[in-house]
């Protein structure tokens, strides 16, 4: 099955081919013995309009995921922007229902929605991307995104905790000056950047 294709979609793209090698048959033997085949014509828009729905639902598929990219990357030049947080949210939830095995569309999709706080998805997705080619570059460059936010989170309620210590207050700003090297815009890792620049 195409990668991020429905299965209904899949279903039609096949049942249309087959609909439509059939009518093809019948079109040929209609002329080859010299039989009206005129009625038969209107009767491939049929297989043509099953065949056409699922291509143009991968069409559209691939510049979402052309367009998840360039919106992560617009949220990383101005990661303070709602509209843009805002406009990748509604592009990522046009396709986070599908599935997907391609480990380059599964890294975009997890770099997207690491960026937008939903690390549950991102991680999920990353491991799969990460099964599928451990050496992609995308997936290794977003698993160093999450690995320093974590350790943000815990720098920032040790912080909190010990307020008072300077070893803590200076690995927690060292981590955000590393997340902000890296172009971190998950939501908690700003806080925890925002916090250890107080």
């Amino acid at each position: 099955m195409p990668d991020g294709m429905y299965l209904y979609e899949f279903v039609l793209l096949i049942a249309g081919s087959l609909l439509f090698v059939v009518l093809l048959i019948a079109f040929l033997r209609q002329i080859f013995t010299k039989q009206p085949y005129k009625s038969l014509l209107m009767f491939f828009l049929l297989p043509i309009l099953m065949i056409g729905f699922p291509a143009i639902s991968e069409i559209k598929i691939d510049q979402g995921v052309i367009e998840i990219q360039k919106q992560t990357d617009a949220l990383r030049d101005d990661p303070n922007s709602s509209q843009k947080r805002a406009s990748l949210q509604n592009q990522v939830e046009n396709l986070g229902q599908r599935r997907f095995k391609n480990p380059n569309t599964l890294a975009t999709i997890a770099s997207a929605q690491f960026a937008l706080g939903h690390d549950a998805g991102a991680e999920t997705n990353l491991h799969q991307a990460l099964a599928a080619n451990p050496s992609l570059p995308q997936a290794k460059d977003l698993q160093k995104r999450i690995e320093v936010t974590n350790r943000l989170k815990e720098l920032s309620k040790a912080a909190e905790k010990q307020p008072n210590d300077p070893q803590v207050k200076q690995q927690l700003q060292n981590t955000a000056v590393l997340a902000k090297q890296l172009r971190v815009v998950n939501p908690e890792a700003l806080k925890a950047i925002a916090n250890a620049q107080h």
